[in-house]
């Protein structure tokens, strides 16, 4: 198995000010801050600092500027893009630029689709600057390529190049490296293919050659040393940038590191699975801005076995385009950075740039890099954060729609600024439309992360009109594709919710116990609970208590996120004192679950943990709240718009009055039965629960039960026992045997002597003192006949 090559990685550049390393050979600056690494000579290595801020000494814009202001004679710059004004940051290397062409010859090359696009070509201009565009000159019809590099060189001496465009997105938002090399070979090198570009060395534009009408009139081969270090250096086209890079991949010995923000090229590919196959060890990092471009190699080398991974950024992009080979060995150490992206434009029409540099030191520098942005991307794996959002349980007739809300902060979209957010879900149901819809959602704002969109239902199936053919009661599915996995798979996130056409379909709550007559002051204790029997959590958001079945009603509404567990009760209590004094917590001793106010709530003493309000829907009567009756009254659950009839979930309407500091609800809990509660119940069961534990003993001519005391509900006053002759016996009046308040019961019924000639079977049930029983016990009996004693099984 390949291994990683051993060894920790330290950032060395924790701090940000920059020191001067000693020594008479050396001389380094990192623009993040300090390195102890031993740099030759006249080199300076920068890497930007992803939201670094404006003014920064070390900030890779300032090291800019520090650079064209050492010109004595001349600057020429060829930068792809030069954008700052929209940027209230001074100075700028536009307005140093300016500065330093009053007694320095300034020339500037950028490519033709910016020209004009912003105010800072404008202020160059009107500083006396020429500007050359990659539309002028011989190769004029080659307007669909780039002028890719991003390259300046000072009196003809230094020459700064590297990944970084001249904008203050390149500088502060983006991973990007520069590096500056004292060398007026190397320096001379770049001049001239400046000024093949310019159009000779006097601003000559007709005679301009870019792209493919470039003659390559650097030297040949492309080497130089610099300061004992030896170089190589290429312009595309002509020189193949694409077949130098394979060149380094294949001659590695040992190990292969990169960043580059678009890899397209199937030959680098190639190259790369080759080395990985005979035993380099190889690893890579993108953007998932690759990951949105046709062609993008990143799933073919995941596929391959080659460890790669992606970085999604909120800000801006990992722009990086750097190969380290061979890294910490002793076969030719080397590192390979410039202007181009591993494409097939990048390497046969692109004006582009390419260094490579033959020294450990220097390569240490990007293998440092390439740790710190790979510690950014490994973590991601794509899907950690995704969910989708499809209203649960909300009613929706045909031709309706409801709403989806996908929140995803890794998720592939809206990397690119001048894209179109592009996510769409895929929405079907579980039997009508099993080929599902593709609906587009919309950002919500910038680099949020959350998109929302609707899915609409029909009656049949009609492909590509962003509806859903679906059926009563039948599921539905949300799906889309997060951001790739570590394996370069999309990870698939669903959510599931039900359409419901009928009320019938609807999964049960129901209104379980109210409150009407408290003896506190006023209402201030009413309350009215909610239950669950079902065996799934219910969603009610956005579901309504009302007081009439129509909407000019007193209506509040259940806030977003309310939800209701299975075998669980909800508990909703009107404070109607003024100010609120809270008496459902002062008669019951806790806090209900949601509170609904005649003012809005004020803080008290008693109220030390505020139970959740309602929402007050404007469609109300006269006075704004649910009031029960001490008569006759009632209560609704509903679910679908307030301003239509709806759907009645459940009811609970009472024609008389239960009686002071009663409640009256279901028993057993959801039931049909309503009876009155001497000892109201909120938030738990209205009956005494079922006993599960009856025994029964054979000793002699008698039968002896025993169970445990009933809990549940206002607790058990006494019990029924009830017998019959056949097993899972459902209990009528004519089954008691009697009543009896401890909780043992003998039957010495006569005939029950010796060998048992019948088989008796018992349960019982708990009833409290107003009268509710509780669900029948379970079932004890079947004695052997050949026995006289023994238990029951």
């Amino acid at each position: 198995m390949k291994k990683s090559p051993g060894g920790s990685i330290v950032d060395t550049r924790a701090g940000r000010t920059p020191k001067i390393l000693l020594l008479p050979f050396l001389l380094m600056f990192v623009a993040s801050g300090t390195s102890t690494a031993y740099l030759p000579k006249g080199f300076e290595i920068y890497f930007t600092d992803p939201q670094q801020s404006c003014g920064d000494p070390n900030a890779l814009d300032s090291k800019f500027m520090d650079f064209i202001r050492s010109a004595r004679d001349s600057v020429n710059a060829c930068f792809f893009e030069i954008r700052w004004v929209t940027r209230d940051c001074h100075p700028n290397p536009v307005e140093t630029f300016c500065a330093i062409s009053e007694s320095v010859l300034v020339q500037i090359i950028s490519d033709h689709q910016f020209a004009g696009t912003n105010d800072d070509y404008d202020t160059l201009s009107s500083c006396g600057i020429k500007i050359a565009y990659d539309n002028m000159g011989l190769c004029g019809g080659d307007a669909t390529y780039s002028m890719h590099n991003k390259f300046c060189i000072v009196d003809g001496q230094k020459v700064w190049t590297g990944s970084t465009n001249n904008t203050y997105s390149g500088c502060w938002w983006n991973n990007n490296t520069s590096v500056v090399i004292d060398c007026p070979q190397l320096a001379q090198a770049y001049e001239k293919e400046f000024h093949e570009m310019w159009g000779t060395n006097l601003p000559n534009h007709t005679d301009a050659r870019f792209h493919t009408c470039k003659l390559g009139t650097t030297p040949t081969p492309d080497t130089t040393n610099c300061n004992g270090i030896d170089l190589e250096y290429y312009f595309s086209p002509p020189s193949c940038i694409e077949d130098r890079i394979i060149e380094a991949i294949d001659n590695a010995q040992e190990n292969l590191y990169f960043c580059v923000y678009v890899f397209t090229s199937d030959d680098i590919r190639n190259a790369l699975i080759n080395a990985h196959n005979r035993g380099v060890w190889v690893e890579g990092v993108m953007d998932t801005f690759c990951l949105q471009t046709s062609g993008c190699e990143y799933n073919t080398l995941v596929a391959a076995g080659v460890p790669v991974c992606y970085v999604a950024y909120d800000w801006g992009y990992m722009h990086h385009k750097f190969l380290v080979v061979d890294h910490n060995t002793i076969h030719d150490p080397r590192v390979l950075l410039g202007s181009n992206n591993w494409s097939y434009y990048g390497d046969t029409y692109h004006d582009e740039n390419l260094i490579v540099v033959h020294d450990q030191n220097v390569v240490a520098e990007y293998y440092n890099e390439f740790r710190k942005i790979h510690g950014i991307c490994a973590p991601l794996t794509g899907g950690a954060t995704g969910t989708v959002i499809l209203g649960d349980n909300v009613y929706i007739g045909i031709n309706t729609t409801a709403a989806i809300t996908v929140t995803d902060g890794d998720s592939l979209v809206n990397k690119s600024p001048g894209a179109a957010d592009t996510t769409v879900v895929t929405v079907q149901s579980q039997n009508t439309d099993t080929v599902g819809e593709l609906i587009p959602l919309v950002e919500t704002g910038v680099n949020t992360g959350e998109f929302t969109g609707t899915v609409g239902f029909e009656s049949s199936v009609i492909k590509g009109n962003g509806k859903v053919a679906i059926t009563n009661a039948e599921k539905i599915t949300v799906s889309y594709n997060d951001a790739l996995d570590a394996a370069g798979r999309g990870v698939l996130i669903t959510d599931e919710a039900i359409w419901y056409a009928s009320p019938d379909s609807f999964p049960q709550v129901y209104v379980n116990e109210l409150y009407p007559d408290p003896t506190t002051s006023g209402d201030a204790s009413e309350f009215v609970e909610i239950y669950n029997p079902g065996p799934r959590t219910i969603d009610l958001s956005g579901w309504r208590l009302q007081d009439k079945p129509y909407y000019s009603a007193d209506i509040w509404e259940f806030p977003e996120g309310t939800s209701i567990a299975p075998g669980s009760f909800l508990v909703v209590a009107k404070d109607g004192s003024n100010p609120p004094s809270d008496g459902f917590l002062e008669e019951f001793g806790f806090h209900a679950d949601f509170e609904y106010y005649e003012v809005p709530e004020e803080t008290t003493e008693l109220d030390d943990s505020v139970a959740v309000n309602l929402i007050q829907i404007t469609f109300t009567t006269s006075d704004n709240q649910i009031k029960l009756s001490d008569s006759s009254d009632g209560v609704y659950i509903f679910i679908g718009s307030y301003y239509t009839t709806g759907i009645v979930v459940d009811s609970l309407v009472y024609d008389s009055a239960p009686g002071t500091e009663n409640s009256i609800g279901r028993c057993p809990d959801g039931g049909d039965s309503l009876q009155v509660f001497v000892t109201p119940t909120p938030g738990s069961s209205n009956c005494p629960w079922p006993i599960n534990d009856l025994r029964a003993h054979l000793a002699d001519s008698t039968i002896v039960l025993i169970w445990s005391p009933a809990s549940g509900g206002g607790g058990a006053d006494y019990y029924v026992v009830y017998r019959d002759t056949v097993h899972d016996f459902e209990t009528q009046p004519e089954d008691s045997l009697g009543e009896t308040s401890d909780t043992t019961y003998t039957d010495s019924t006569p005939s029950i002597t010796g060998n048992m000639a019948i088989n008796y079977y018992y349960t019982v049930r708990a009833m409290d003192a107003g009268g509710a029983k509780s669900a029948a016990s379970n079932i004890v009996g079947e004695f052997d006949r050949a026995m006289t004693a023994g238990e029951g099984k």
